[in-house]
């Protein structure tokens, strides 16, 4: 059988005494065009979903039945009929055929589309924002003579009851290529800006950044009218009188301070677009807010050796670490980890960093345990040692912990707390001369082993 075949017979054996013949029209599509209809079909539903389910929730309806929902409000068993429709239209698939589609698609009503500016609420050298009010609420509009039609957000749109329902959905295409879905518009919407009302008709689509856009449509029923992109600004003759709107202007002269209760206010209105940190950067400002009280650097200077950055070996002290192992306890050695060139040079560094500070020093030692680089919070990496061999066979330290209470009786009579803490509070304590040899690690360079307590062991709080 040929593809070019558009019907097919399929003949089945005679059953009591009859004959039956089915007929098949066959149609044969690409795999990806099949594809491609189905992710479609699946977005579109999602969006006209998602566009019901705001409507509702605007007007305060149960997402079930359409009902004015309560806290007692329970579904009735039947529901309207304007319900079953807008159901129905969320769920209808177009069963024409691509000709008829494409030859509608065509015509000038149906085409419509949008630019990347308006979806993504970037701006551009052809736009130009205007600050209005939509349904009393405030608003920002974009001028887009990039986008064919006039569109309007869900969020706002459900603000008017009413909606018109269009006779079978409507596509617009994205600059980018992508498809949104139209299933609605809003006629004869009221709109307020520096001091003229208009009325548009609108469709409703799902905009993330800008509440309104005014396409082509709205351009071509005030013209002719004069625009200057640059400036930001366009005239025309309204109502026998020249209006002229001065748009949204990138230019920030001066920043003004807000309240709590006016950032509150602007949040429930939906005004906030995003929020910016702002540093002064005048010299002067930033030398006297990081000057020290005179007091403070006098206890500095007092204390300079405590604050200094520690250097070479702590000195002697009653206790050191110890690290006890289970009797009879062999060697091992463990092969280096495989590490990227970056992380090479970053472990020499760090290496020659400790050598030079003698907090270790070249090994011979028969043990050796992996090395491997942990980044801090601040983004610096931190070289540590993976101890889990050694740990399993070190003798753990077993005592009960302190009670909490005499700890807090200790401080009874204190006025001055602090959370200083120790710069390298672990390298400042020596490992026993006997157990050194224990702490030795391989690199991809040498083989060292720690004079101070490092990160890792078991038994460290203990020595803490």
């Amino acid at each position: 059988m040929k593809k070019s075949d558009q019907l097919t017979e399929f003949k089945l054996p005679s059953k009591v005494g009859l004959s039956t013949t089915f007929t098949k029209t066959l149609e044969f599509a690409p795999t990806s065009e099949k594809k491609l209809h189905s992710s479609t079909k699946g977005k579109v539903q999602n969006e006209k979903l998602a566009a019901l389910m705001a409507y509702r929730k605007a007007k305060g309806l149960c997402y079930k039945c359409g009902s004015k929902w309560g806290p007692q409000h329970t579904c009735l068993d039947s529901v309207s009929l304007n319900i079953i429709e807008e159901v129905w239209q969320m769920i209808s698939d177009e069963t024409m055929p691509s000709a008829t589609t494409q030859e509608d698609s065509d015509s000038g009503e149906d085409l419509m589309a949008i630019s990347t500016h308006a979806v993504q609420g970037t701006t551009s050298s052809k736009t130009i924002r205007l600050d209005c009010h939509i349904l009393k609420n405030k608003a920002v509009v974009l001028v887009d003579s990039g986008s064919t039609h006039n569109f309007i957000r869900e969020q706002l749109a459900a603000l008017k009851p009413n909606w018109k329902l269009l006779e079978k959905p409507l596509q617009v295409r994205v600059a980018n290529g992508s498809i949104l879905t139209c299933t609605h518009e809003v006629t004869d919407c009221p709109w307020l800006i520096q001091g003229h009302q208009f009325h548009t008709t609108f469709r409703i689509l799902p905009l993330q950044c800008y509440d309104a856009i005014l396409g082509m449509d709205w351009l071509e029923q005030f013209s002719p009218m004069e625009i200057q992109w640059a400036q930001k600004w366009l005239t025309f003759h309204y109502q026998g009188e020249k209006v002229k709107l001065q748009g949204l202007t990138n230019s920030i002269s001066s920043l003004l301070p807000v309240s709590g209760d006016q950032l509150l206010a602007m949040l429930k209105q939906d005004d906030i677009w995003c929020a910016v940190q702002v540093y002064a950067l005048d010299s002067s400002t930033s030398q006297a807010d990081t000057s020290i009280p005179p007091t403070m650097q006098q206890l500095l200077d007092k204390f300079s050796v405590i604050f200094a950055e520690p250097s070479g070996t702590p000195p002697v002290r009653c206790i050191n670490h110890s690290i006890p192992l289970l009797p009879g306890t062999q060697p091992f050695r463990i092969r280096p980890y495989r590490y990227t060139p970056a992380q090479k040079d970053e472990i020499e560094k760090q290496v020659a960093h400790l050598l030079k500070h003698h907090m270790i020093q070249r090994s011979n030692s028969p043990y050796a345990s992996p090395v491997l680089l942990v980044k801090k919070k601040t983004g610096e990496w931190r070289l540590c040692v993976d101890y889990r061999r050694l740990n399993a066979f070190t003798i753990k330290n077993k005592f009960p912990l302190p009670i909490i209470e005499e700890l807090f009786e200790e401080l009874f009579g204190a006025k001055w707390f602090t959370t200083l803490d120790l710069r390298s509070g672990f390298h400042q304590i020596l490992v026993d001369l006997q157990d050194q040899y224990k702490t030795a690690f391989q690199t991809h360079s040498g083989h060292y082993e720690y004079k101070v307590m490092p990160y890792g062991l078991t038994g460290v709080p203990a020595t803490l």
